[in-house]
């Protein structure tokens, strides 16, 4: 429900970023109440500091397509060590992978004014959708408010994080460079799932990409059908 909320307003207001916006949906949302509540709020209050990153990301990389990748595979890294950090290391992986997501999305833009203008609609479609998400969960639908605290995971070794960035950051720039080199923006959410589904544990990281597969499939099926026998 919230989804559809999000996809009528980016729609109504003339937004950019509605797929960017339904992946924040899908990603604040946790088994508990309080849990989905303050995964949208942080991204409603992050969004326009990532906007803002991201701007600073394009006014030192206008000119230099190579040092732009570069900076965007620097953050994806230190976004995704951050993830494994429990507390704070939540936060700056989630304006990190904002920032990322926000500045590809801002790419299709022509000039610099353009751009920053893409920037800040982009950060209202974001902060959009974190406040729907917490709104259905706390108000709408609610889900499971006495659900017992998840047990304490142990925090993995610098090692261990820096393993877990480098196979997210590849996966990512991968999905980049393969939007790129093709001139093909319809496939540029590839970055965008690398980015969500990433999980320092390689069997959950899987289980979502074969979930990602059959959702794609699934929807092309359904989109498909609605072609040919409604439209």
């Amino acid at each position: 429900m919230a989804v559809s909320l999000v996809i009528l307003a980016v729609l109504w207001l003339d937004l950019p970023g509605l797929d960017l916006a339904a992946y924040v949906m899908l990603f604040t949302y946790r088994k508990s109440t309080a849990g989905t509540v303050k995964m949208g709020l942080v991204f409603a209050v992050l969004a326009p500091v990532a906007a803002a990153a991201a701007l600073g990301v394009w006014a030192f990389t206008a000119d230099a397509a190579s040092l732009r990748v570069a900076a965007f595979a620097l953050i994806t890294f230190a976004a995704m060590v951050m993830k494994e950090v429990p507390g704070k290391g939540m936060l700056l992986c989630a304006v990190g992978v904002l920032t990322v997501c926000i500045a590809v999305a801002a790419s299709q833009a022509a000039d610099g004014d353009l751009i920053t203008r893409a920037l800040v609609k982009l950060a209202f479609a974001i902060a959009i959708a974190g406040c729907a998400s917490a709104a259905c969960a706390g108000l709408l639908w609610p889900t499971n408010r006495h659900s017992a605290p998840p047990p304490a995971q142990p925090v993995p070794d610098a090692r261990s994080r820096s393993a877990f960035a480098l196979r997210a950051t590849a996966a990512t720039m991968l999905g980049y460079l393969a939007w790129e080199l093709t001139d093909w923006y319809g496939i540029h959410t590839c970055m965008f799932t690398a980015l969500f589904i990433a999980s320092g544990d390689v069997d959950a990281a899987a289980h979502r990409g074969w979930l990602r597969i059959a959702g794609a499939v699934i929807g092309s099926l359904a989109a498909l059908g609605a072609i040919v026998f409604i439209v």
